[in-house]
């Protein structure tokens, strides 16, 4: 079994947790539907997906960046690029991300998003 050795300085990480919220365009309501969240390190220039409410409840997202091999999952000042998907279109403007020193502390960025999505309420009407 291979043991991987942590390097010297603190500014990079083999193991780095990007997740968050997905809001409808209101910014106070989850989204309510499967979206593919797409993340990339424009540094290093890996990518992840993920489906919300995969891993949690719908209209969250969680991403686990993996690098045992030259443990640079993520860095001090890595630029990330996040964008939500619905089938091959983007449902909001992608955002951008700077990975900071308090994100390797806590081994996470949240990077929540709000969309252009606004479902419609289905009314319903009894007639007598």
């Amino acid at each position: 079994m291979r043991t991987v050795t942590p390097p010297e300085s603190d500014e990079k990480t083999g193991i780095f947790v990007i997740g968050g919220r997905i809001y409808q365009v209101d910014a106070k309501t989850l989204v309510s539907e499967p979206l593919t969240v797409e993340v990339r390190n424009l540094t290093t220039g890996r990518k992840y997906t993920a489906i919300t409410g995969q891993e949690a409840e719908m209209g969250t997202y969680s991403i686990t960046c993996i690098d045992t091999q030259n443990y640079r999952a993520a860095a001090v000042g890595d630029q990330i690029k996040l964008r939500v998907m619905q089938g091959e279109q983007e449902v909001g403007r992608s955002i951008r991300y700077r990975v900071t020193p308090d994100d390797l502390v806590r081994g996470r960025a949240l990077i929540n998003v709000v969309t252009n999505i606004e479902e419609q309420k289905i009314r319903t009407a009894i007639f007598i």
